[in-house]
């Protein structure tokens, strides 16, 4: 298996994914997982574009039934998912669609972990914090 990170010059990471097809879950935060280990759990605001280019803000925190644009990534796939060391996340679906997640500013906004013990969090204050 080849290393699941791939630094990106100066600005960030590219995590390694192999079989990305998607499941979703939905609690205080939302959690995307690939069929090959990866797991990308958003717990702030985000915005999710759609593959015509509708842009949503999704509040995970907030009512739940205000996420149903989520469930539509179930049963798609992640082709490429880039971490970048300013503490935003974007992941890039096959079907068109992206998910950017804001650096945070008082909290983490989100994490990711995959295999070989792979471990990023998104630290308050716009910084990466990276296991692997």
């Amino acid at each position: 298996m080849s290393r699941p990170l791939r630094r990106l010059g100066d600005v960030g990471w590219e995590i390694s994914i192999a079989d990305g097809a998607t499941r979703v879950a939905i609690d205080y935060g939302v959690t995307i997982a690939t069929t090959d280990g990866y797991t990308f759990r958003i717990e702030q605001p985000f915005v999710p574009t759609d593959a015509e280019g509708s842009e949503f803000l999704l509040v995970p925190e907030g009512d739940p039934l205000r996420l149903c644009p989520v469930l539509a990534l179930a049963r798609t796939t992640v082709a490429s998912a880039r971490a970048f060391d300013d503490g935003r996340l974007e992941l890039d679906l096959a079907d068109g669609s992206t998910i950017r997640v804001p650096c945070g500013e008082d909290y983490e906004p989100w994490e990711a972990a995959g295999p070989s013990g792979l471990k990023i969090v998104a630290v308050p204050g716009g910084e990466l914090s990276v296991w692997q």
